[in-house]
């Protein structure tokens, strides 16, 4: 009976301290998220200030520039720090999401006209990439209720990375439909990846989250990939990659039957 005792003891000692290990290991995670998304913040004031005036410059607000390279320059300023603002939103969704301090706001809308709607918006970098952007969406639409502006944003990612990571005359087909289980399925397929399916789906993986000398080579475009598997998941989706070859892969992304208006 003693040593039942002390075994029972033993372990009880063991939960204890893994709980406060857990413990400390969400608070080190949370504090430091914290610290991140506080010096994003003091970055963006300046950053935006920086934006301000260089378009100032460029529009010539304050008086005719004698010479045509100071707009030049201007205008390369503030596409620059918009190229940087949107990292830090990025890094700041980031710390959001894993936090947990990122709220959805539903609204019921078409995720065709949505879907149609993104693919203008990287149809520029398939032309630049020289990729084929075809889409297959239902006549009858798909209406769903969910977090119009964050849906946006995971599909432009997704479409964004596809384009990115397939080479020049590839392909990337985007496919809406309904399962037989009543779930939304955005398919995207991209042919003539660059990028096996293993390595896609790492590049959805945090930094932090990845094995140890494999965060140094970043795949894709930002922090789009890790931030869009988040949005999905907090909607109650999945985001799977998958494909049947080394130079194509599927990205599928699934909302549960109840998104479905």
């Amino acid at each position: 009976r003693e040593v039942l005792r002390a075994e029972v003891a033993r372990h009880k000692n063991t939960a204890d301290n893994l709980a406060k290990a857990r413990n400390l290991a969400t608070h080190a995670t949370r504090t430091k998220s914290q610290s991140i998304a506080a010096i994003c913040d003091e970055i963006r004031m300046p950053l935006n200030a920086m934006i301000g005036f260089s378009q100032i410059i460029s529009r010539e607000l304050m008086g005719q520039l004698t010479d045509e390279r100071y707009r030049t320059c201007a205008s390369d300023i503030e596409s620059s720090g918009r190229h940087l603002l949107g990292v830090v939103d990025e890094v700041l969704d980031l710390v959001r999401v894993q936090t947990g301090d990122l709220e959805l706001i539903d609204t019921e809308f078409e995720l065709a006209d949505l879907i149609e709607k993104s693919c203008m918006a990287t149809s520029i970098l398939a032309l630049a990439r020289k990729v084929e952007l075809v889409k297959q969406l239902p006549r009858g639409g798909l209406m769903i209720r969910a977090d119009q502006s964050r849906m946006r944003q995971v599909i432009v990612a997704l479409l964004s990375n596809c384009i990115a990571l397939v080479g020049s005359g590839g392909r990337v087909q985007v496919q809406l439909s309904k399962t037989a289980a009543g779930e939304a399925m955005l398919l995207i397929c991209s042919n003539g990846s660059t990028v096996s399916p293993e390595r896609m789906a790492l590049a959805m993986e945090p930094l932090d989250g990845l094995p140890s000398g494999q965060g140094i080579e970043r795949l894709g475009i930002g922090y789009g990939l890790p931030i869009a598997r988040r949005l999905v998941e907090l909607h109650g989706g999945k985001l799977e990659v998958g494909g049947p070859k080394l130079d194509e892969s599927h990205v599928i992304l699934t909302l549960p039957a109840e998104r479905l208006v």
